[in-house]
């Protein structure tokens, strides 16, 4: 029986994705499509009491542009404008023994400003908005800023 509560806890996955990106000059375009699949999610959500789908689904298409070229700024800096639509939905399909929660259908709207301000380090600030298909119409807004540093 030990095997049997091992076992419920565990769950397959299948993903397949498709990764794109352009550039030209300053302009900058990227996208990204995600669909996954998961197995076992029925015993899975009843012996972890959760509400894990067993598809997802979801995509983003982004563009953006280097103003400091637009300004005919030769320099390694960029400030780069942008834009991103993003759907995706981790209740896609659900087991037999699950409702669907339509707060997991989202929509989210990105636009923003990152300043490249040498190789590696970005400062960023941009505005969100989500909906999701419960809120009735409702339009979750929000204002982040932040710091990337990668080597």
């Amino acid at each position: 029986e030990a095997n049997a509560i091992a076992d419920s806890s565990r769950v397959n996955i299948s993903m397949v994705g498709l990764d794109a990106r352009y550039q030209l000059k300053g302009f900058t375009a990227r996208g990204m499509v995600v669909n996954t699949k998961i197995g076992n999610t029925a015993a899975y959500n009843g012996f972890t009491d959760a509400d894990l789908g067993s598809r997802l689904f979801g995509y983003y298409l982004e563009a953006g542009y280097d103003l400091f070229r637009l300004m005919n700024l030769r320099t390694s800096r960029r400030l780069d404008v942008f834009a991103r639509y993003e759907q995706y939905n981790t209740h896609a399909g659900v087991s037999e023994n699950l409702i669907k929660n339509l707060t997991y259908d989202r929509t989210d709207w990105t636009v923003g400003v990152g300043f490249t301000v040498a190789p590696g380090a970005i400062l960023k600030a941009d505005y969100q908005t989500f909906k999701n298909q419960s809120l009735d119409g409702q339009t979750i807004k929000q204002l982040n800023f932040g710091v990337g540093i990668w080597f």
